[in-house]
């Protein structure tokens, strides 16, 4: 079967719940712009073509960038990191996020890739921001990342009792969405940006201005705190029903569930005078000076094959798109993205549909720059026209392959990779007759398609996907509204999951241990095995010989606990042999010595230990001259050494015990 890419809220300023996991038949369609143009911001290119969604601006941006519906990127404006500098083969793009100083992109598989100053992750991300330069990222555990520029505090992430959801940034501070509706903000506050009001309630989304932050609470009412000196804090009285959020510089932007964009603050080159003929809007963003806003076409469809894998010569390979609509309402984008020895202008992939010839990908000199790039994946695009189409979809699917040239050799690419996309237009539909395309409903109430399929699940009477919790929500609308409840994204709530196979929880958590340690950002894999620490130690309690909860092989990584650096623990080597600690100090004795207790013979022991046993000389033997040393001290106060009963002087008692330890001192 086909893998729909889950692109979600496509603009990232919302929360992960729809950007995670919502379906990719969306209802693209053209961008509008407005405010100001001094570097082209709102120049949108002519033949821009149907777009998924914006990337996410940052309040001194002035730049617009797109994801279009093909799933690759376009931009327009100041481009202080202009688009040509993007690598090439950045691969399927889920969504992005710019400021002034660069450009994030997350890809398909959740990693991410940064431009122009600005760094990624490699993996696990769900929500990403940037401002200057600085990123913040949102992981799929709900810990927080902050690379760049760490000036005022900004990359001391709070510590939370909740995991994150969705996160933003503003000039030198950031922002985090918790999972119970919390926000929570640090970094810069001269400006009262992370004065989050205590009455703020729970909140779905967030957004960050240059010095001020904005909270969409649950119930469709808007919060703004911190700089307001161009009104951009004043929330009109009158907003309500909100559905998204944005911010710019100085200006703030709502779309209400009517498809209504509402703006206030600075509007000193326009940005609040929003066209009024915009028709229906389902997502919004803001640059510095800027907005932007998303309208409704019609609903392009993505699907994706699985990674075919190596190819070569010979080797070629193929796959069948099953339960394909009959019909497209446009041509049909074919997209073949692929990473393998392509890098000759001879070394091409010959593309055929269900046994005919459609055209070549990659024959031009320069469509791949490396052979078998290490990163991302290099794009092709094929046409089909709706007729086209229309033939071969026929019986309901749709068999692509890829016949590689005698000059491509799959041994010059282990990491090799090869997907193929079709772009599918589906035509108008208004199912429950409000006069609106069903995939602009869809884009404005994400849970209206629980399932992804692109059909209203009230008109389909499909989408629920069951109740295994018993709660009267369908499994696909929770784990939708609420990605978290499915860590793993095998598309089942994690708890009935566990509930159907215990094994999976070993530590009874209530996570999938695979989603414990993932990319041990939990820190409950602290030696990254891909097992949970506790449940190890469970099975094999000797691995934590100091019962401290912690594998000895990650105690051991600190010097606090393995001081000589032997891949011991200390206190389980003293447990087992009390002579490595003579004064019972808890330390090795060898450790009190590295770090210049007084060993003067240098035999490994403190001589404050063999003083105490008799051996005042330190040569290993209580005999005369220990005593002649003890009867030098008789009487005196407070002696350095031979007061074994500890009252304060050298007496008879103390006589008494050197006489009983005479001989070869012992350990």
């Amino acid at each position: 079967m086909a893998m729909r890419v889950p692109v979600g809220a496509w603009l990232l300023g919302g929360a992960v719940a729809a950007f995670a996991t919502a379906s990719a038949a969306r209802g693209d369609g053209p961008v509008v712009c407005w405010g100001d143009n001094g570097f082209g911001q709102c120049d949108v290119p002519a033949g821009l073509g149907s777009v998924r969604g914006l990337g996410r601006g940052a309040g001194n941006d002035s730049n617009t960038w797109v994801v279009r519906s093909g799933l690759d990127i376009q931009g327009w404006g100041a481009q202080n990191c202009p688009i040509d500098l993007l690598p090439r083969n950045a691969g399927i793009i889920r969504s992005i996020a710019t400021s002034r100083n660069g450009i994030v992109l997350v890809r398909a598989d959740q990693s991410t890739d940064g431009v122009c100053n600005l760094s990624g992750e490699p993996g696990g991300v769900v929500d990403l921001a940037s401002a200057s330069s600085l990123v913040v990222s949102c992981l799929l555990d709900g810990s927080i990342r902050v690379n760049g520029n760490c000036l005022e505090g900004v990359c001391e992430v709070p510590v939370a009792s909740e995991p994150a959801r969705a996160v933003a940034a503003g000039f030198r501070f950031a922002m985090s969405l918790r999972r119970d509706g919390a926000v929570i903000c640090w970094g810069r506050n001269a400006e009262g940006q992370c004065d989050v009001p205590p009455s703020i309630g729970p909140a779905s989304r967030i957004a960050a201005g240059n010095m001020h932050g904005m909270a969409l609470r649950t119930d469709g009412t808007v919060a703004c705190w911190g700089y307001n000196g161009e009104g951009q804090c004043d929330v009109p009285k009158d907003l309500s029903g909100v559905i998204d959020v944005a911010a710019g510089g100085y200006h703030s932007v709502a779309l209400t569930a009517d498809a209504t964009v509402r703006c206030w603050g600075s509007n000193g080159s326009g940005q609040c005078d929003a066209p009024t003929s915009l028709g229906t809007v389902t997502a919004v963003s803001a640059g510095e000076y800027h907005t932007i806003a998303l309208g409704c076409g019609l609903k392009v469809v993505n699907h994706l094959s699985p990674n075919l894998g190596a190819f070569g010569f010979g080797q070629g390979k193929q796959h069948t798109f099953a339960g394909v609509p009959a019909t497209s309402a446009a041509p049909v984008t074919l997209t073949v993205w692929a990473r393998g020895d392509l890098d000759l202008a001879q070394e091409l992939l010959v593309i055929s549909v269900d046994g005919t010839g459609l055209g070549t990908a990659f024959a031009n000199t320069g469509d791949v720059t490396s052979d078998c790039g290490t990163e991302g994946l290099y794009r092709a695009a094929l046409t089909l026209s709706e007729a086209q189409y229309a033939a071969f979809a026929a019986d309901g699917a749709i068999t692509v392959r890829a016949e590689p040239s005698i000059g491509v050799d799959a041994t010059q690419c282990p990491s090799a990779a090869l997907f193929f996309q079709l772009d599918i237009t589906r035509p108008y539909a208004d199912c429950n007759g409000n006069g609106r395309n069903d995939g602009c409903d869809i884009d404005l109430n994400p849970l209206l398609d629980c399932n992804g399929d692109g059909l209203i699940d009230s008109c389909a009477g499909t989408g629920t996907g069951g109740d295994c919790n018993g709660n009267q929500i369908g499994d696909n609308c929770e784990i939708l509204s609420s990605p978290w409840l499915d860590c793993d994204q095998s598309g089942a709530i994690d708890s009935c999951e566990i509930a159907a196979n215990p094994a999976l929880d070993c530590n009874g958590n209530g996570r999938i241990d695979s989603c414990d340690v993932a990319g041990d950002f939990t820190g409950l894999d602290c030696d990254r095995n891909r097992q949970v620490d506790s449940c190890e130690i469970a099975a094999d309690p000797s691995l934590d010989c100091n019962a401290n909860g912690v594998l000895d092989r990650c105690d051991v990584q600190d010097p606090n606990f393995d001081c000589d650096l032997n891949g011991l623990v200390d206190s389980c080597e003293i447990a087992a042999d009390p002579s490595l600690d003579c004064d019972g100090n808890g330390r090795l004795d060898a450790c009190d010595v590295m770090e210049n207790a007084q060993d003067k013979d240098q035999d490994g022991r403190l001589d404050r230990c063999e003083h105490a046993r008799g051996d005042f000389n330190l040569d290993g033997v209580v005999d005369g001259a220990d005593l002649a040393g003890l009867l030098v001290l008789w009487g005196l106060l407070n002696p350095p050494y031979g007061d074994f009963n500890s009252d304060g002087t050298v007496s008879a008692p103390d006589l008494a015990d050197l006489l009983g330890r005479w001989g070869p001192v012992v350990y």
